[in-house]
């Protein structure tokens, strides 16, 4: 990619948020669009409408060895209740279209990593489910604090070797 165009993308991330910033540069407080139940695990999904449970999730790249970007996917009904925990008061992207996103830890709000999301939904995705891609710094600690927040939502489960392709 070319510099030039780098900075351009880069100004247009930014720009919305330099215009949200308090005179004092502070960034206002965000409050969630979708108030989650709290669980013992964590962030329950299956209390809202239209879940039902079976969601997987697995590192699909950066496993083996020291990448720049790991990629994790997430297939299953409630893909995009997952996203919208670790993104409170964001909206889901548009289908197919790359967004950059700051994931918290949904019962924390601790930030994790500033990430490039993507949202495709059924049936024109690979699993033929709701499926939604993350595309996070490839640091371990980063990609080991979403995995391990992904974990803590109730209803996600770790896919098992070949579960995606199934």
């Amino acid at each position: 990619m070319h510099r030039s165009l780098a900075r351009k993308i880069i100004s247009r991330i930014s720009a919305p948020l330099q215009a949200v910033r308090h005179h004092d540069g502070s960034l206002p407080m965000v409050r969630p669009a979708v108030i989650l139940p709290p669980t013992r695990r964590g962030v329950s999904l299956s209390a809202l409408p239209g879940t039902s449970g079976g969601t997987i999730y697995a590192l699909s790249s950066g496993a083996a060895m020291r990448t720049a970007v790991a990629v994790v996917r997430l297939s299953g009904d409630q893909a995009a209740c997952a996203l919208a925990a670790l993104t409170p008061g964001k909206r889901l992207p548009a289908a197919r279209q790359a967004a950059v996103r700051d994931l918290r830890q949904p019962h924390t709000g601790q930030l994790l990593d500033r990430a490039l999301v993507i949202y495709f939904p059924a049936p024109s995705s690979f699993t033929g489910e709701d499926v939604v891609e993350l595309h996070l710094h490839g640091g371990r600690a980063v990609v080991s604090g979403v995995l391990s927040a992904l974990g803590s939502i109730e209803g996600l489960s770790p896919a098992q070797p070949g579960e995606f392709t199934r």
